[in-house]
């Protein structure tokens, strides 16, 4: 079922406290207009009085793929090491903020001191340490790598949510790890049992 923002709401397991929405998904609803945001879907890391920040986990980078991002960062990994699946692990554009910083979104794996745990199964770390991994087929095995982020100052999630443009939900390990980015938007919905077609701005409030 959806969250709400409201007293009621769970606390996160990064250190948030009651009523902050850290490990829960954001869907984009039809009031959503800013294009970069358009029929997104976005995790979120952090969510405090003094703003929030997430990733967009359905939009694949149109310009980088792993290889290419392994090639700029020029990964000490031996070439007989490199992973021969590298395009098959998604780089997302993970939002309109810092574009060119990378974050690695995992299931949580033991050897990555440098992750933070965001969520039951979920963990969050910007080290080179965990794209080699990846490169070399030995790093988290369930990752998504993202390239900037989305931010809000303090208040502005929530004004947002209160006019619906967002709808608040679980997040959901399995889809956000393991489904092909395209197909994790109306799979959402569809999990929450909404039909996209029947949303308007004025219904589903969050």
């Amino acid at each position: 079922m959806p969250k709400k923002l409201d007293s009621s709401a769970q606390p996160g397991i990064a250190g948030t406290s009651q009523g902050w929405l850290i490990g829960s998904c954001l869907i984009a609803m039809p009031a959503m207009t800013d294009p970069r945001f358009n029929r997104t879907i976005i995790f979120l890391c952090s969510h405090d009085e003094e703003g929030a920040m997430g990733l967009v986990v359905n939009r694949p980078h149109q310009n980088i793929d792993f290889q290419t991002l392994c090639e700029k960062l020029k990964l000490s990994v031996p070439e007989e090491s490199l992973d021969p699946d590298l395009n098959e692990i998604p780089v997302l554009a993970g939002g309109p903020v810092e574009i060119g910083r990378g974050f690695v979104l995992h299931r949580i794996t033991d050897g990555y001191s440098g992750s933070l745990q965001i969520a039951d199964d979920l963990a969050l770390c910007a080290t080179m340490e965990a794209i080699q991994g990846m490169a070399a087929g030995v790093g988290p095995l369930d990752a998504r790598i993202a390239l900037g982020y989305a931010g809000w100052g303090a208040g502005q999630l929530e004004e947002e949510i209160r006019e619906n443009s967002w709808l608040v939900c679980d997040a959901d390990v399995q889809m956000i790890l393991k489904t092909p980015p395209e197909d994790i938007y109306p799979l959402a919905l569809k999990r929450l049992g909404v039909d996209l077609g029947a949303l308007v701005s004025t219904t589903g409030r969050a």
